[in-house]
């Protein structure tokens, strides 16, 4: 009897070792496969790209995420761009990441879909290591929002100017690319305004004509 106890002792032991590491595993996942099936190809390309393209794939998905998808994947979205202890600028304002993905979040909720056109970017490499350095530049978010103006599709239009610092944070988890390639210190001038409301113009009616022949005579 204690030979049987000993072994489902044992059976019992192992089976719970083997949910910790299963659970562990899944909570070290970055991304999960609808996030990789949306993404994954994008953030591919941008493995062994110079920090200027990293940086402009990232946030082209990022920005472009409208509507939202899941929390989850947004989330794994932004932690795959940004490092946990990053220093962010809003406005001149310091704000704590989650903050900014919080803002990011709710403009992206209020979209059926957005596009990003980037306008100018630079890059200065880093002097240690490949991969590394300072992007700026600017980039304007079109958002089409869910609701019309006089028939027309309302749409915001996001002007943004940046500076990002990259750097390979040895703390982070790999993304699908097995990157450490993340945003040390960003920081963002933001503004919206409404973009122009292109209405289609009504066709006019020629004027009736009368045939003079048509007329009776009196």
């Amino acid at each position: 009897m204690f030979t049987n106890f000993k072994h489902t002792a044992y059976f019992l032991a192992i089976n719970i070792l083997i949910v910790i590491y299963y659970k562990t595993y899944k909570s070290q996942e970055p991304l999960n496969f609808a996030y990789i099936q949306r993404y994954g190809d994008r953030l591919a390309m941008s493995s062994n790209a110079s920090a200027s393209q990293w940086l402009r794939n990232r946030f082209t998905s990022l920005y472009e995420a409208a509507p939202p998808p899941e929390e989850a994947d947004f989330k794994a979205l932004f932690v795959s761009i940004f490092s946990e202890d990053a220093q962010v600028w809003f406005n001149h304002e310091q704000i704590s990441v989650d903050a900014f993905q919080e803002k990011i979040t709710s403009a992206n909720y209020a979209a059926k879909e957005a596009s990003i056109d980037w306008k100018d970017l630079i890059e200065i490499p880093g002097n240690d290591a490949e991969h590394e350095g300072i992007v700026a530049g600017s980039f304007v978010v079109t958002r089409s929002m869910k609701f019309r103006i006089r028939a027309a599709p309302a749409q915001r239009l996001n002007h943004n100017i940046f500076s990002a610092k990259i750097n390979i944070d040895p703390t982070a988890q790999p993304d699908i690319t097995g990157s450490k390639r993340r945003i040390s210190e960003f920081f963002l001038t933001s503004f919206d305004k409404a973009a122009p409301i292109h209405l289609q113009s009504i066709p006019q009616k020629e004027p009736a004509t009368v045939d003079p022949s048509m007329l009776e005579k009196s």
